[in-house]
């Protein structure tokens, strides 16, 4: 039965509220469970940490910039077209004059880093992937030619500011604007489709509560999706 729970998320969920349904719209809130039953996991996110790399593009892009700025007085701008990044300019009556592919130092200076959620479970110590942006959500099924960052510099547990326990209960409430919105947004079935649509939610929050201590993080991450 279609809940707007997406299908990666389904063998690890047990439904707290219903979903609300309006129009073809859902809104389901369901709680982390792993296989063997326990519910209770230390959390795993991202934290982005400045590389190398990225500041040897941002010095490039620096180079690119003086070097056009004495030909272009009306200034530069960094801009999207046709599946690329370019440096660029304007002339004239404001028409935008492409003058320099920089797709790949923009990807290097400006990855995106997902938003990510993993729970290990306590007792048997199964991974689950709660939430990776880059795969899960419509943005993420849809605009493919978004580069993200190629792995996490590094990773964070966190801790209850209340105790200091590492480990959580957890609690994911998701909407999704319903099939039919999304066949008529994205024709393409081999995309979005009858046996993947409820992955293409628009909106995610997810919250902790503290197995020690009760101590609830309401919206730890709360993100839109599309």
């Amino acid at each position: 039965m279609k809940n707007g729970i997406p299908k990666y998320l389904k063998p690890y969920v047990e439904v707290v509220k219903e979903p609300q349904a309006l129009s073809d719209e859902f809104e389901v809130m369901a709680s982390i469970k792993c296989l063997c039953g326990v519910n209770v996991f230390s959390v795993e996110r991202e934290k982005y940490e400045e590389s190398s790399e990225r500041k040897e593009a941002l010095r490039q892009i620096a180079v690119l910039e003086e070097k056009y700025m004495a030909k272009y007085p009306l200034g530069l701008c960094q801009t999207g077209s046709g599946g690329k990044w370019w440096m660029a300019t304007y002339v004239g009556n404001r028409e935008k004059v492409l003058l320099e592919d920089i797709t790949d130092l923009w990807n290097v200076r400006d990855p995106l880093v997902p938003t990510y959620l993993a729970a290990d479970c306590e007792k048997c110590g199964k991974r689950i992937e709660v939430l990776n942006d880059s795969k899960h959500g419509y943005n993420a099924m849809v605009s493919t030619h978004i580069k993200y960052a190629d792995s996490f510099k590094t990773k964070t547990k966190p801790k209850c500011r209340a105790c200091g326990n590492t480990t959580s209960k957890i609690t994911v409430k998701i909407h999704n604007t319903g099939k039919d919105d999304l066949f008529a947004e994205c024709d393409d079935r081999n995309v979005i489709n009858d046996d993947n649509w409820e992955t293409a939610f628009d909106w995610i929050t997810i919250d902790l509560t503290c197995a020690g201590c009760g101590k609830e993080s309401k919206k730890y991450i709360d993100l839109e999706t599309m």
